[in-house]
């Protein structure tokens, strides 16, 4: 049993030496005592820093492990921390070949303050440094020994520090924390932390690297690496992903002054870089930002945006080329966009980026609650220009809601409803102060109402297509209807003072256009024209007040009466009956408002070389018209009828409900012969020379509210020729020459106008040898109702008196039995009855 115990006691023994060496190993390290600060002052100058660890030891699979390793630059300002740097050597490859491979370079923990100001020492012109070759053939320079290297070529990685014989396989960073900052006072501008890294060169010559990092104390940013570099062919392929909940301080600040920021966003990135086949950095990346603030000059954008981007880095002159991205909106909001717009809200579609030139690309969105879609560009991203257009389908009084105040004025007064299509186009510049740019508006109406509250004017079945610039408004193709008619319209209202804008309007009964000028509320026109059937109107002048348009125009016109007559014959019944032809021309001028014509102030003188009126040819015709006070006034009219002269003068009063006229009518000088023609006289004999004098009143369209008196003469005619009175020849023991064949060459009458009839007292027909006189009535429609005497002529008693004897004797008891008779039937067709007889019988003239 004791020969037993004694090997278990030996091998306890053992066991415990060892751990008590292990443990004085692992506490105490490789360099205890004075070897420590040995070490240190060999190193620290050597690298031109201050180098602290707490003790060196070797770890099986880790190799020469430093634990609790600080550098300091000369001043006593830390630059670099680690807990733990282990260097882990092949040794069969050093007592084989000669060679130190460093499998693995590991750092646990470390803290590296980054500054700045460092990395933007221009180094000093030098010679190229001798080259070597570590694993995958990297061309490194080789540590010289006459100087230690700089801070600056530290930072620029561990093989700086490699002699020529050293092979480093890999590097690894685990949970490493990184500060950033401008100079060695400046505070903190960024820190990385759990700093994950790994860069492998175990299969030459391709380099592989993986690693995460994280940003700052909140750890608000996720980045993850992934990549192959192939030394030999400079071929490289690398994969980054970053999750960030909120953008960099530091990202803000480098924003700012710059016309196109990113203030604030949450964002997800997926990048992948290469090699170019011209040696550039090939880049495409997909980025989602939600919650993010774009700003673009003092325009701000706040939503989601995806974002696919790609192009290629030159490295040689630090630009990029082929630069694509296309950004996707979600539910994005947009203000400050300048004073007209303002904001926009729901924003989606797409955006389309490339050098110099951004592509709105069917954006679709709502406007004060107004959905809309944009497409446009934005060029130079110096000057910014904007070219968008901007497309609704909506109703028209929704839109006039969100115009601009200045041009809603121009609507004032209107009340429009129905639906339309609606394009603004802006061009201009987003630089400074929002949107500075031309806006052209264009609104295409359907089937549209509009009612003016000023003036009640109220149209139906609107379609047109009105354009809005700073030039003005413009209308386009316009159809209505007003009341029953339909009409077509082309407007152009210029927006500044002394321009010229033009108006046309047509319908079936009538063509307006003019050429003119705005001032102020007033319109100057400057050239017009209105025609209608048998009617032409030049026009200039002004209207004033649009509102409630006041008319002071002015102009020569022109008229063929006949058609004229036709075309207002619906509108005045008392035109309806009337007979007239003949063309007309003339001057006139019009003061008062448009749809108030009883009250116009109008004067208009006419002339024509003939017209005829109610089968009356009146030659060489000239009239003065006057309306004021809603009297029409005709002072003067004068004509050459039948080879004589006429005058009239005509006073119609409009401001009674059925308007009332009175007049005066004279004639001298008329031939009989030519005026019976017209009449539709077929005697061939008719002659005479007609006197008349008349004057005249009653009220429109009333033919039997006709009042008036007058005289008519006629001398020297020829008037009626009849054989009736031939037994008033065959007296006894007298015979009377004359009579077999009756002709009347004069005739004198005076007559009055009342009830629809021509009365007469005193009509007398002159013939040689036989007189009639004739009182009564005739009818406007041509119905006689007379009382006719018949007498010896003066002739035949004088030529009595002058034969003597029982002539005279026996021509007076003839002339007391001469009976009257009483005319009837109508001018066409008289019937005559002998008074007293009761026999009536006919005859003609």
């Amino acid at each position: 049993m004791k020969s037993r115990g004694r090997p278990l006691r030996r091998i306890a023994v053992l066991t415990g030496i060892i751990a008590a060496l292990a443990g004085a190993y692992l506490h105490f390290g490789l360099l205890p005592g004075d070897l420590k600060p040995y070490a240190l002052e060999r190193v620290g100058p050597h690298l031109g820093v201050r180098v602290d660890f707490s003790k060196a030891i070797y770890l099986p699979f880790r190799g020469l492990t430093f634990e609790q390793v600080k550098i300091w630059d000369l001043q006593g300002r830390p630059l670099f921390k680690a807990r733990a740097l282990a260097i882990n050597l092949s040794a069969i490859t050093f007592f084989r070949e000669k060679r130190i491979v460093i499998q693995n370079l590991y750092l646990d923990r470390p803290a590296y303050d980054l500054r700045l100001d460092t990395l933007r020492r221009k180094p000093r012109p030098q010679e190229a440094p001798p080259m070597t070759r570590i694993s995958g053939q990297i061309e490194v320079p080789v540590a010289g020994t006459e100087r230690a290297p700089s801070l600056r070529q530290i930072a620029h990685g561990p093989d700086m520090l490699l002699p020529e014989n050293v092979y480093l396989e890999q590097v690894e960073v685990r949970r490493g924390i990184m500060t950033i900052r401008e100079t060695a006072d400046s505070p903190i501008i960024e820190r990385v932390r759990s700093a994950d890294l790994r860069i492998a060169f175990r299969r030459p010559p391709v380099v592989r690297l993986s690693g995460k990092v994280e940003l700052g104390e909140d750890r608000y940013t996720n980045i993850r690496l992934e990549g192959t570099y192939d030394l030999k062919s400079s071929a490289y392929e690398f994969v980054l992903r970053v999750d960030g909940k909120r953008l960099p301080n530091w990202a803000s600040r480098l924003q700012q002054g710059r016309s196109i920021r990113l203030e604030k966003a949450r964002y997800a990135l997926s990048a992948r870089v290469g090699r170019a086949e011209d040696h550039g950095m090939a880049f495409r990346a997909q980025a989602h930002l939600s919650g993010a603030d774009l700003c673009v000059s003092s325009s701000a954008f706040t939503g989601q945006t995806r974002a696919d981007i790609s192009g290629v880095f030159d490295p040689d002159d630090r630009s990029v080329r082929d630069f694509r991205a296309v950004l996707q909106f979600e539910r994005l909001t947009a203000t400050g966009l300048g004073k007209d717009i303002g904001r926009l809200d729901a924003l989606s579609g797409q955006a389309a980026l490339s050098p110099d030139l951004i592509e709105i690309r069917s954006v679709q969105g709502t406007f004060r609650g107004l959905p809309f879609q944009a497409d446009g560009t934005v060029r130079s991203f110096k000057d910014l220009t904007l070219d968008l257009t901007v497309k609704t389908a909506t109703r028209i009084n929704s839109l006039l809601a969100v115009l601009p105040e200045d041009q809603k004025r121009l609507f004032s007064g209107l009340h429009i409803d129905g639906p339309c299509h609606a394009t603004t186009r802006l061009r201009g510049s987003l630089k400074g102060g929002g949107v500075s740019a031309t806006k052209e508006h264009a609104v295409v109406l359907e089937q549209a109402q509009l009612h003016h509250s000023g003036s009640g004017l109220r149209l139906t079945d609107l379609s047109a297509r009105i354009d809005v610039n700073d030039s003005g408004i413009t209308v386009k193709g316009a159809r209505f209807k007003h009341g029953a008619a339909a009409y077509r319209m082309e407007l152009s209202i210029p927006k500044a003072a002394n321009t010229d804008g033009r108006f046309e309007l047509s319908t079936a009964r009538f063509k307006a256009r003019a050429e003119y000028r705005t001032d102020g509320q007033d319109l100057r026109i400057l050239k017009g024209r209105y025609e209608t059937r048998g009617l032409k109107l030049g026009v200039q002048g002004r209207i004033k007040d649009l509102k409630d348009p006041y008319l002071s125009v002015e102009g020569e016109l022109s008229a063929d009466l006949r058609a004229a007559r036709e075309e207002f014959a619906d509108r005045q019944p008392a035109l309806r009956d009337l007979s007239v032809s003949g063309d007309v021309s003339g001057y006139y001028r019009l003061d008062g408002y448009w749809d108030r014509p009883k009250d116009w102030a109008l004067s208009m003188d006419l002339e024509s070389p003939g017209v005829e009126l109610a089968r009356l040819e009146l030659d060489r015709l000239r009239a003065q018209v006057r309306m004021r006070d809603r009297k029409l006034d005709i002072p003067y009219i004068q004509a050459a009828p039948y080879g004589g002269y006429l005058g009239a003068k005509v006073l119609v009063d409009l401001d009674r409900a059925i308007p009332s006229y009175e007049g005066r009518l004279h004639a001298n000088n008329i031939d009989v012969a030519r005026l019976g023609r017209s009449l539709g006289s077929k005697d061939p004999k008719l002659a005479g020379t007609a006197i008349l004098q008349s004057t005249f009143s009653g009220r429109v369209g009333e033919t039997s509210s006709l009042r008036g008196q007058g005289a008519l003469t006629i001398r020297d005619g020829h008037l009626w020729e009849t054989s009736q009175f031939k037994q008033m020849g065959e007296l006894v023991l007298v015979k009377v020459e004359g009579l077999d064949n009756v002709v009347f060459e004069d005739l004198n009458a005076t007559f009055a106008l009342r009830d629809g009839r021509l009365w007469t007292q005193d009509l007398t027909l002159m013939g040689s040898t036989v007189d009639l006189s004739l009182r009564g009535s005739v009818s406007f429609r041509q119905e006689l109702d007379l009382m006719m005497s018949i007498q010896y002529s003066s002739d035949v008693y004088q030529g009595a008196m002058d034969a003597g004897g029982i002539v005279p004797l026996v021509l007076n008891q003839a002339s007391n039995l001469i009976s009257e008779y009483r005319i009837g039937g109508t001018m066409a067709a008289p019937t005559y009855t002998k008074a007293g007889a009761g026999r009536a019988q006919s005859g003609g003239r």
